[in-house]
Formats: structure tokens, sequence, C-alpha cells
């Protein structure tokens, strides 16, 4: 299996966990190598440890490789031939511009025997050293050796689980970012840009091309370059620019001694800011006309209560002040809707809320039937929220109605528990309790209505039962 996973297996002792990381070193093989202008390579000590194998390998595209078509892959490498590999691999030390020899055991080279410089720097699992990661240039065409290292270096540390979290999304290379990457030196030139910043800075009539001497000059002014240079942290701003969003951060990069240059992640936001502009104005939308149901809700509840005054017949009062609990239990929702500013509501404030106007609508004042609502803080939908809304003040109208007609003193106390996705409410009172007639017939109409919503609305289940008093158990799902 001509793979990096297949050579690692068959010649190395590396884990799993091991060749993992070497899969992510290996994604970003080909931005290195074109960066450094360079051939790159991963190493790994085979089982005797004696020699190492190679098991990845990247050309630059953007000059000639030394090597011309010739691969290394599966090639064994000697410490004779290659000592700042072998250094590398057993000190977990960097090997800086190291003599070696390109001499393969196949015999694949035209040019063997090569005299090669190398740059080798660890790739480690924790403190282990795993593999290596060089780089390898004809010592007469190495320009800006030092220089070049540091980049090169810079590059394979910033592998690392730090620059993983910046530059890497599920191993894509630098150049398939969807965000644009620009890397310049300390004084702002630009040393390397992938297409998507190409792209994005085009949109604003910018042209940035590495190696060419065009300072990145604008956007770093927006963003503070000095400020980055002297503090030597990153800095994430948002700028706007002929009717773009552009979301720019900058990242210093620094070696132990000094800083050597800057990484800029440039994105456009534009739609994302769009979008947020227009959820921003369907939610204003929506809780104004949350608010105008509530406002029509009372008005009707109001006026309600203006017919139920003129009118002496206790029945139709009754029935009446029934019909306006009932509203106004729809609009305790609505009210919710209006402040909380989201469809999602808490249960055990909704039913506080029904509780309280029950309480206040149709308690004789002699009497003292104390409530309380117990159990889980649970959220529902305000769908769903509305429905239980309406059972609840049903059940609490029956319990003050008729539970404690020949009672002065009494309790009603909701309970509300959430176990697996499944919901209970419990309403238990201590009055005289229901009959089983009137459950079984179905004769009262709030009786009727809390059966229809369970049933139609909740698909859920009910069950009464009457030992000293009522207890109603309501069952349905949250999902």
């Amino acid at each position: 299996m001509n793979s990096l996973k297949g050579f690692c297996q068959e010649y190395t002792k590396l884990s799993a966990g091991d060749i993992a990381i070497l899969e992510k070193y290996q994604a970003s093989l080909q931005s290195i190598a074109d960066l450094n202008k360079a051939d790159v390579f991963i190493d790994c000590l085979m089982k005797d440890s004696k020699k190492a194998i190679v098991v990845a390998e990247a050309k630059p595209e953007n000059s000639s490789s030394i090597y011309y078509d010739a691969s290394w892959l599966g090639e064994g490498v000697s410490q004779q031939n290659e000592p700042g590999v072998f250094h590398t691999m057993w000190t977990g030390q960097d090997s800086h511009n190291t003599l070696g020899r390109a001499v393969t055991e196949n015999k694949v080279l035209y040019n063997e025997g090569m005299i090669i410089r190398q740059s080798v720097v660890p790739i480690k699992n924790g403190e282990q050293v795993i593999a290596c990661l060089i780089m390898e240039k004809n010592i007469e065409k190495q320009v800006e050796r030092e220089k070049e290292y540091e980049i090169f270096k810079y590059a394979a540390d910033m592998l690392s689980e730090s620059f993983h979290e910046v530059v890497i999304r599920d191993g894509n290379l630098i150049s398939h970012l969807y965000e644009g990457l620009i890397i310049t030196n300390v004084e702002g030139k630009v040393v390397f840009v992938n297409p998507n910043a190409e792209k994005i800075l085009a949109k604003i009539g910018t042209t940035v091309r590495p190696y060419n001497n065009i300072y990145f000059g604008e956007l770093a002014f927006n963003i503070g370059f000095d400020e980055i240079k002297e503090t030597k942290e990153k800095k994430i701003k948002e700028l706007s620019l002929q009717n773009l969003v552009l979301q720019l951060k900058c990242i210093p990069i620094t070696s132990a001694e000094e800083e050597i240059g800057f990484i800029f992640l440039i994105r456009d936001i534009t739609e994302i800011k769009d979008k947020e502009r227009e959820l921003i104005l369907k939610s204003t939308a929506i809780k104004e006309i949350h608010h105008r149901v509530k406002n029509n809700l009372q008005t009707v509840a109001t006026l309600l209560r203006l017919q139920m005054r003129k009118h002496k017949d206790r029945e139709l009062k009754d029935l009446l002040n029934q019909s306006i609990n009932r509203i106004m239990s729809i609009s305790v929702i609505y009210q919710l809707l209006c402040s909380e500013g989201n469809q999602i509501l808490n249960l055990k404030m909704i039913l506080k809320k029904i509780i309280d106007i029950n309480t206040r609508g149709i308690m004789a004042d002699e009497q003292k039937i104390l409530t309380e609502i117990s159990g889980q803080d649970i959220m529902l939908d305000s769908d769903k929220a509305t429905t239980v809304a309406l059972i609840v003040n049903e059940l609490i109208q029956n319990s003050l109605k008729h539970a404690f007609q020949d009672q002065d003193e009494g309790f009603i106390k909701v309970k509300i528990v959430e176990d697996s996705g499944l919901v209970s409410i419990v309403v238990h009172d201590n009055g005289r309790g229901i009959q089983e007639d009137e459950i079984s017939e179905n004769s009262n109409l709030g009786l009727k209505i809390v059966n229809t919503l369970i049933k139609e609305k909740l698909k859920g289940n009910i069950d009464i039962k009457s030992n000293y008093g009522t207890e109603t158990i309501i069952e349905f799902s949250n999902f």
C-alpha cells in the first residue's frame, strides 16, 4: 500500500495515534514545499531503528524539484548518508543546514550521490519523537538560507495544536482554506498569499502577489499593524470596505529570539452580516406581532369583564369568567414571547402565572386556598407551551370551582418532572374529589377541553384519580 498509513503500518512501530498526527502534517506538505521552494519529506524510523523510511513527500509546484520526477516514497535512508535526520530523530533537536548525500537503495535518481543540504525538525506526539520533517535543497541554489529556514521552522512548528486550530480545517491544505491567508515578513512584505485571499482582495480592488516587493499596507493599517508589532499579540477586527464586511485576524510570527513575520487571515463575512441584520429585523417584527396579539387578547378579556358586570345571572358570570381565564392563559404565552424574544419558554414560569390568574379571578374572598408549584425548569416551544397552559388552566379552574365548595381552606399543588424527554405534570388538590361518572361521562366542558388538547395536540396521556382529593397526571413527549 503506497500510502503514508500503509508504509507506517508495514515498516514502523508507530501507533494509530502517531499515524493520525503524521497524516495531518502530510495535508500541509505541499504548502510548505511551495512556500520554501524546496523538496519536503516526512521520514520515520524503521522497526530495527537502523534506517529511516520516507513515508510522505512533496515537490514545489512554483519551482523545480532537485529530484525532478523521481519519487523517494518507500526508500530507506541511512545514517551515513543523512546524519541530520538521525540526529533529530534520536535527540528531538533541530538539525539546521546539515550536509548529506542523496542515495537511494533502488538507484531511482539520475543524480545519485548528489550533495544536499537539509533542515530537519522533529514531529512529536507529546514528548515522543515519532518522525522528522525535512526540507532539502541543492546547496548551489540555496538563497538566503538562514531566513528561509526560520520561515520553514515556523511552518513546521505552527502545524502543532495551536496552529491546527487557526489554519487547518478538517485536514485541508492551506491553499483550500475558506479564509484568505497572507504571510508577511516583519516589515510587512508579502511572502505568501493563498487563492482565497486574492479573490477577497480583488473585490476591493487590491492586488497582492508574493515575492514582488508589494506591501500589504491598507488593511494592515486598518487592523493596527504597528500596534501588533509592538504588543506581539494577535488581533481580530471587522472592517467595512466598499460594501463588504471583512473579518481580519493578524497573528505575529515569533521565533525564540525575535519577531520574523505576520499571518493575516481574511474572511468575507458580508453575507453573514446581511443575514444577521435580516434576523434582527424579523425578530423585531415577530416580537411586535406577539405584542399586538397579547394586547388584542387582553382587550377581548376586558370586554368580556364589562359584559360580565352587566349580568346578575351567576351561571352566566361563571361561564364568562372561565372564558376570560382561558383567554388570559393564552395571553400569558404571548406576553412571555414579547419579553423573552425567543420561541422557547419556561413552563414553570408560565404555570405560576396561570395559577395567579385563576386564584385572583375565581377564589372567593373568604376562602384560603394555598397554591404551590414545584419541580424542574422545563423549556417548551411556544406551541406546546400554549396547549399546556390551557390544560392546566382548566384543571386549576375545576379545582377552585368544584373541589372546595364546602371548604374554606385547602391546597392545590402542581409538580413538573421531565425524565428522558417525557414530561409529567401532576395537579393535586385536597378537595372533595371527583366522581367516577364525571370522569367517564366527560360531562364537564373543562375536562372535555383537557382531553381533546392532550390527545390531539400533545399526543399524550391523562390519568385522573380521586383519593383524598383529586390528582390529575398528564404525560407527553418533549421531543
